[in-house]
């Protein structure tokens, strides 16, 4: 059984400046991720790490996936430098704790995850309909990241033999852009939890009169003892 003391009950009549160094807890559980096993903070550090990772990968392989379209090479590195924006202001909202340093990536999850989303819906409506022209789109965008330029340079027809294969691309497309768009709503959740975190530690240091010493202090809800 655990037991609590409150804050009124730890030593009597505490000043005002006493209680508000107690209220803040940094280790609480809306403060945590991955099933509460580490803080948002280290969190946001992993998304950041993975992210820069894919930004990387992205960018070298930039040049062989989009072969033939000049227009789609050049929107493919507008949004790989605005992604490259997003992970340097998360690193630094890592470094300084500033709170709205991280909305840059937040902005740009939540527009992945409607773009994900969106095109997991679009493929589900594909697949049910694979003679559709939301069906053809899919398939060529399929065979064109397979670099398949002969196929892909020309207009695909899909006739009633080939409505399987159809379906079978816009089912994979339906399965991934789902799991990629669970995974971004993800990171879009801890990334969010280490903004109010950051936020809160401000606030709460701002009240301590900017004394970092203080986002250490216990909550005064926290667990003295176990009986």
């Amino acid at each position: 059984m655990f037991k609590h003391k409150s804050l009124t009950n730890r030593s009597g009549d505490d000043s005002s400046q006493d209680k508000t160094s107690r209220v803040f807890d940094q280790n609480d559980v809306s403060y945590m991720c991955c099933c509460s096993s580490i803080h948002v903070k280290q969190g946001v550090l992993l998304i950041g790490i993975v992210s820069a990772v894919v930004f990387v990968f992205s960018l070298c392989t930039l040049p062989f996936s989009t072969p033939d379209r000049s227009y789609i090479f050049f929107l493919e590195l507008f949004f790989l430098l605005v992604d490259l924006i997003a992970i340097a202001f998360l690193f630094r909202a890592h470094h300084t704790e500033k709170p709205y340093q991280l909305l840059p990536f937040i902005v740009i999850e939540i527009f992945y995850l409607v773009c994900f989303t969106s095109g997991a819906f679009l493929s589900v409506y594909g697949y049910i309909n694979p003679r559709s022209e939301v069906s053809k789109i899919l398939v060529e965008y399929f065979v064109d990241s397979a670099m398949i330029d002969d196929v892909a340079t020309k207009s695909i027809n899909i006739e009633p033999m080939d409505a399987e294969v159809a379906k079978i691309i816009t089912a994979f497309s339906a399965v991934m852009l789902s799991l990629v768009a669970l995974i971004t709503l993800w990171w879009t959740k801890v990334t969010v939890g280490c903004f109010l975190y950051f936020r809160h530690l401000r606030e709460q240091l701002e009240m301590n009169g900017g004394k970092k010493a203080n986002r250490y202090v216990a909550s005064p809800y926290h667990i003295d003892n176990i009986a």
